[in-house]
């Protein structure tokens, strides 16, 4: 359930820079395409570790046991830990994205410097 809640917080940022920006028709889309594509490999994480992992045999608690035991859920080298590896560097480079797409817009605001840096800054306290 951790992939869907991480969408949830990001989808709440994208809505937030697309309420704050609205009529910037470039960052509106690309906040779109964020919104989308974090979707869509949320979706795909979900899914995929449901299936390897999900109940063996049956609905009863022995069967979730075996399906967390299985080789493919558990092992080291097993496709769900790289699975996560690869999901861990996904949500790095959508952080990222998230921060970064809306500094030229900010930087293109008609106000005094120090209100832009504020702004800016704003932005960027996420990084914390």
């Amino acid at each position: 359930m951790t992939g869907p809640f991480t969408w949830l917080v990001k989808l709440t940022i994208f809505c937030f820079i697309l309420t704050t920006f609205h009529p910037v028709i470039w960052l509106r889309r690309l906040v779109y395409i964020g919104i989308t594509v974090t979707g869509l490999f949320t979706l795909y994480t979900s899914i995929y570790f449901g299936v390897a992992c999900g109940p063996k045999g049956g609905l009863d608690r022995l069967s979730y046991l075996a399906g967390l035991a299985r080789k493919s859920c558990s092992d080291p080298t097993g496709y769900v830990q790289v699975s996560n590896i690869l999901s861990g560097a996904f949500n790095l480079l959508s952080d990222i994205y998230i921060l970064v797409i809306p500094i030229p817009a900010i930087a293109k605001l008609r106000m005094p410097l120090r209100k832009r840096l504020g702004v800016l800054f704003i932005f960027l306290a996420g990084i914390g």
